[in-house]
């Protein structure tokens, strides 16, 4: 596992590359590790602070989803994508905050250095069923199974807790903003303004995820 102030700056690298593709209005719609790349002479000398996003075949402006292809069903690809956008499902309606939530997996790994399906205990990825495939966020998020007598709300997962005991507890937070993007961005209130939604999800981002994994890594 690399050293923790080299995880933290490879994790602020991601998000500030998406948060400048985000702020031209553009979606990604292909965040997985797989499409995260990194250059050097040998295995060993590469440079984790320099990462290379691609995987922009998908990719589109926000407002024009007739300018992109329907994603093809990919347990592979799945593991990253928000449950309501696996397999090509809604493609029309997808959003910023779908993008988010990719690269809250994919922090999540970075912190843990361990790959999504292995972390939420996972095997074959390409024999793993649709209902399989959309349970990975509650897996990630909460354990429905542990949650104490006297009440009636689900305790922190073993995903989030294992992140925590390996970047701490702003890392883990900073993956749960993430992974709740689209509860962020959807409406407040019956009615609510979409403005009002973007910019509530743009300051989350920017203040929640950017912002203080920049402080991390100026700190480590």
């Amino acid at each position: 596992m690399p050293s923790l102030s080299l995880r933290i700056s490879l994790c602020f690298q991601l998000a500030e590359c998406l948060s400048n593709f985000h702020a031209v209005d553009w979606l990604h719609k292909g965040l997985r590790s797989q499409n995260t790349l990194f250059f050097g002479p040998d295995v060993g000398s590469v440079d984790l602070q320099k990462p290379y996003l691609t995987g922009l075949e998908l990719s589109r402006p926000d407002a024009r989803p007739e300018l992109t292809d329907v994603a093809k069903p990919n347990p592979e690809a799945d593991l990253y994508r928000h449950p309501l956008v696996q397999g090509g499902e809604n493609a029309d309606a997808y959003r910023k905050s779908f993008d988010l939530y990719s690269l809250g997996i994919i922090l999540l790994e970075v912190g843990c250095w361990s790959p999504i399906e292995a972390i939420v205990g996972y095997n074959a990825v390409s024999s793993l069923t649709g209902d399989e495939l959309r349970s990975i966020k509650d897996k990630v998020l909460v354990d429905k199974n542990q949650a104490p007598l006297d009440s009636e709300l689900p305790t922190k997962s073993r995903c989030l807790e294992v992140v925590s005991a390996h970047a701490g507890d702003t890392f883990r937070d900073i993956v749960e903003i993430l992974l709740c993007a689209n509860e962020i961005e959807s409406p407040a209130y019956p009615g609510e303004k979409a403005a009002l939604r973007y910019r509530r999800l743009r300051e989350a981002f920017a203040e929640g995820v950017v912002e203080r994994l920049q402080k991390m890594r100026e700190a480590l």
